[in-house]
């Protein structure tokens, strides 16, 4: 080693420099003399490198003398060798043979290869170089080639290592300083047959994708996958080698790329514009003596008839002046795959000079793009760049090209990312793909996704799902699937006009009769108070039809002033007259209480509400009330444990029980609350032995007197849960069943002798909540005559049937005398013929018997005996199929049959709306307008007058 380092501080870089006299320097062509000057300073430098001398020191005058020697390009000879074009290849060989150099080094006396054929597969580092004889360690610390480069067949010879001065010729650099036009044919074949420059680059991106970092970094395999592309080191970018000799888009003839976001997106979508096959059609063509050869692969004539295409395609109408940019930003939060071609001018801060000016990243063209409008891309693109233009969905190109024609037809709106990552695959063609698309078709599938995004309570976003997307291109593969905002704006706007004008036609031959009306109020949790309006009628084929007139919003307090308004307003809009309206059933909220009175309107209190309020006054009893909580802590502690769960489905396991939970109570609905007690009771046993186990849980189980309370609750509510279940329906008659429901509950809640004190306690407090509302004479009397005209109830189970036979009397009385009176209005038609002698005497006396038939309230008995003697109805049958084969024989009575029948027991139609309200203004979707929730709920509510 001490030899080896002494035979190593003899050797100075004197003694491996070469020197030539005049005559020998003029005798050396260009190429030999970049040669000889690139050795003697990478031998310099090497010998500096490994004497670890100072950088301050003189360099020798040999050093600077080449640092400043301009030596004209080596033109094609250094990469002649290796051309396959014999026209080339001779061309160079007659200007510039390649002759090695036999070049001696100093007095060491050993001749080396040549450096052109120096094999560089390994790169030994400075450390391994010192091991080796001088004359080698100056060869092998030569820079390698990479693998890809070392297969090109016109990258085989010392064009393109680094220690040649071509490498300096095709660099992003040099041709940045020296543009590729301005220099000589020699020079452009030169850097033809050289290739793209590819260095290693130092790109490493640390992003947030979904939450979780991604790392993007540079690969070399982007050199093997594009072999146009190239490097920049001082850029630290790719760029396009084509684009960079001839021009092209500013990002890849100029700038460069170095975000690695997309990047497969932006190489195909560069890689597909006109501009770059054209610059690749140049430079295939580049020095060819005869025009008519073939091209480079992947320049076809398709190339050249799109060139000519575009040049000779007509100016762009909507055109702007292009601004000063330095380079094109993508446009954020947008899904029209237009803006994959396009791009918005930045600032070298990457800040956008306009919002409203979208540049080409194919012509460099400026196109208007005010307020995110897309359809001057999408012209500019079927103009400018047809093959692009029939590259992108089918969808954006029908509707694009549509919406210049007819401004009303939907607007194009798809997502780019279902065009370029996650594209349907292509389906096989058919018969039915060669047929024309019928327009008919077109519409009738927009009015089928118009009618599904309105009753399914979708959002309007769902036409934009990529997968929603990819379904109706793979079924219906020529529709042009319109976006969010034709929906939004036009599609369910005009179905809830249709819907409306059908059922006001539906619904006019009624509205001069009597019909009944429900009406609630609720807040959204965006804090928008609506009021909703229902109205319920027996159409003339005996049907009970429910319809959803308004779910209103308003910015007002709710009082009953506002409410009378809104309520007056509603029915107004569809044409129904206050005086017909004569009943309305609510809740017990004040305000719409005292609008309910102030519009005259007869109330029927809500019999689900007042059974709640019943339990509610009975859940507020002391005893009850403490062991109800115990009861919620138990539950809520085990449904937060899951092992305290798994634990009772094993002790129930083990008990041979059925696996079930403790359910959770809702406020609001006390059925939820009796489910819970009910579970409690039934699981008692595994519920012990899991507290057991949880030394800190056992003070939360109900012992003694809370369990009699819980078994107390259940066996008083039992018989209510089923009560309110069946009156709990909108399609069925419901208000001839409260009197005898509210008979049947008297007698179930009645004290008895076994019964506790809080038992008796919770019995009273429901029945007296329930006697609150129905004892009084008007609910008693109006839904006393709707069980009267029920055939399944008629009188059998009212408290007080005498009275409420004669107020029907008198009611179909009154019915017949206005029906009478229509009657005796003048008639127009021939007079009868003139009576005769004894036919006028007899006859004079036939009318007075008819007037005292004819008797009002006689002919009112009468009927009604009639119909209390007909035979009992079971009570699974249906009044209306009833009244329907035997309204010819209670001509009276059928008219009062229509209008109480059709009175619903409960609020629940309301209530039942703002439950769809609550699935449409949900959390996620605050942002919606009420307009738009207005018509959604009333198009869920009204599905069957949708065609």
């Amino acid at each position: 080693m001490a030899a080896l380092q002494a035979a190593q501080g003899l050797v100075s870089f004197e003694e491996l420099a070469i020197h030539f006299t005049k005559e020998e320097w003029e005798l050396l062509d260009p190429r030999q003399k970049a040669l000889y000057k690139d050795i003697m300073l990478e031998n310099y430098r090497n010998v500096t490198s490994l004497e670890g001398g100072d950088p301050l020191m003189p360099r020798p005058d040999l050093i600077r003398w080449l640092e400043e020697l301009v030596i004209p390009p080596c033109m094609e000879g250094c990469s002649a060798a290796g051309s396959k074009d014999p026209e080339i290849k001779s061309e160079v060989d007659s200007y510039c043979p390649l002759r090695p150099l036999n070049i001696w080094f100093g007095e060491l006396g050993e001749a080396l290869e040549p450096i052109c054929e120096v094999k560089r597969e390994e790169e030994p580092s400075i450390v391994q170089a010192e091991n080796l004889p001088p004359t080698e360690r100056l060869c092998s610390i030569q820079p390698k080639v990479s693998a890809k480069r070392a297969k090109h067949s016109k990258l085989e010879t010392c064009s393109r290592r680094s220690s040649c001065s071509c490498v300096k010729v095709n660099s992003v650099e040099a041709l940045l300083q020296n543009p590729f036009p301005q220099r000589s044919l020699a020079e452009q074949r030169c850097i033809k047959e050289l290739g793209p420059d590819c260095p290693d680059l130092c790109i490493v991106q640390t992003v947030l994708e979904k939450g979780k970092p991604v790392t993007r970094r540079f690969s070399r395999a982007w050199y093997d996958r594009k072999e146009w592309l190239c490097g920049s080191t001082s850029k630290n970018a790719f760029l396009c080698f084509p684009c960079l000799l001839f021009g092209g888009a500013v990002p890849w003839a100029r700038t460069g790329v170095a975000d690695m976001k997309q990047i497969s997106l932006k190489t195909k979508v560069h890689e597909e514009s006109a501009k770059h096959r054209e610059n690749c059609l140049k430079l295939a063509e580049l020095g060819r003596v005869n025009g008519a050869q073939p091209t480079d692969t992947g320049c076809d004539a398709h190339s050249r008839k799109h060139s000519q295409e575009v040049e000779n395609s007509p100016p762009q109408s909507r055109s702007l002046e292009c601004p000063e940019y330095h380079h094109l930003v993508d446009k954020r939060k947008t899904k029209s795959p237009f803006w994959v071609h396009f791009g918005l001018p930045a600032d070298e801060s990457g800040r956008t000079v306009s919002d409203g000016v979208a540049i080409c990243k194919i012509c460099s063209h400026s196109v208007s793009a005010k307020g995110g409008n897309t359809s001057n891309l999408g012209k500019h693109l079927q103009l400018k760049h047809p093959q692009e233009f029939r590259e992108l969905p089918s969808s954006s190109r029908d509707v694009s090209v549509s919406s210049r024609k007819n401004a009303a037809e939907p607007a194009a709106s798809a997502s780019a990312a279902v065009t370029v990552a996650e594209s349907p695959r292509e389906q096989q063609n058919t018969a039915l793909d060669s047929e024309p698309f019928n327009p008919k078709s077109s519409r009738s599938c927009t009015q089928a996704i118009t009618e599904y995004l309105a009753t399914c309570l979708e959002p309007y976003n769902t036409v934009d799902h990529p997968k929603f997307i990819q379904m109706v291109n793979t079924l219906k593969p020529k529709y042009p699937l319109p976006g969010r905002n034709y929906f939004a704006t036009a599609g369910v706007p005009k179905l809830y006009k249709d819907t409306v004008e059908k059922m006001k036609r539906e619904i006019r031959p009624v509205t001069k009769t009597e019909l009944a009306v429900t009406a609630d109020c609720w807040t959204s949790v965006a804090g928008a108070p609506f009021v909703a309006v229902t109205v319920h009628f027996i159409s003339d084929e005996w049907k009970l039809t429910d319809a959803c007139l308004a779910c209103r919003h308003f910015w007002k307090e709710p009082s009953a002033a506002v409410l009378c308004e809104m309520l007056r307003d509603a029915l107004s809009e569809w044409d129904i007259d206050m005086k017909n309206v004569f009943c309305s059933t609510t809740d017990n909220g004040a305000n719409i209480l005292r609008a309910v009175w102030q519009l005259g309107l007869e109330h029927i209190s809500c019999f689900a509400h007042n059974i709640n309020d019943g339990v509610n006054r009975a859940l507020n009893l002391t005893q009850l009330r403490r062991a109800v909580r115990r009861l919620k802590r138990l539950q809520n502690s085990i449904c937060r444990s899951w092992k305290m769960r798994q634990d009772l489905t094993r002790a129930q396991e083990m008990l041979e029980m059925d696996k079930v939970g403790l359910p959770s109570a809702c406020p609001t609905r006390w059925w939820s609350l009796l489910k819970l007690c009910r579970r409690f009771l039934e699981n008692q046993l595994p519920l012990c032995k899991v507290l057991t186990d949880y030394p800190s849980k056992r003070p939360l189980m109900l012992e003694g007197d809370d369990v009699s309370a819980v078994q107390d609750f259940v066996s008083a509510a039992t018989v209510l849960e089923d009560l309110t279940t069946t009156l709990s329906g909108s399609s069925y008659i419901t208000a001839s069943s409260v009197l005898p429901l509210y008979r049947q509950i008297k007698k179930s809640l009645q004290p008895e002798e076994g019964d506790s004190v809080l038992l008796k306690d919770i019995k009273r407090e429901i029945l007296g909540a329930l006697s609150e509302k129905y004892d009084s004479a008007p609910t008693a009397t109006t839904l006393g005559l709707a069980s009267l005209c029920d055939p399944r109830f008629r009188l059998r189970f009212l408290e007080a049937p005498e009275a409420v036979r004669q107020e029907a009397v008198k009611k179909m009385a009154d019915l017949q005398g206005s029906l009478r009176a229509a009657s005796t209005e003048p008639n127009t038609g021939p007079a009868p013929p003139r009576k005769r002698m004894l036919a006028k005497i007899f006859g004079l006396e036939a009318e007075e018997e008819g007037l005292a038939l004819a008797d009002d309230t006689s002919k009112a008995e009468k009927e009604l005996n009639e119909y209390m003697a007909m035979p009992r109805v079971s009570f699974d049958e249906c009044p209306l199929t009833w009244w329907k084969a035997n309204e010819a024989s209670f001509p009276m009575l059928k008219v009062l049959a229509k209008r109480f029948l059709a009175i619903p027991g409960t609020s629940v139609p309301s209530e039942s709306l703002f439950s769809t309200a609550g699935n449409v203004l949900q959390r996620q979707r605050v942002s919606l307008l009420p307009e738009n929730a207005e018509m959604q709920i009333f198009l869920a509510k009204n599905i069957n007058f949708i065609q």
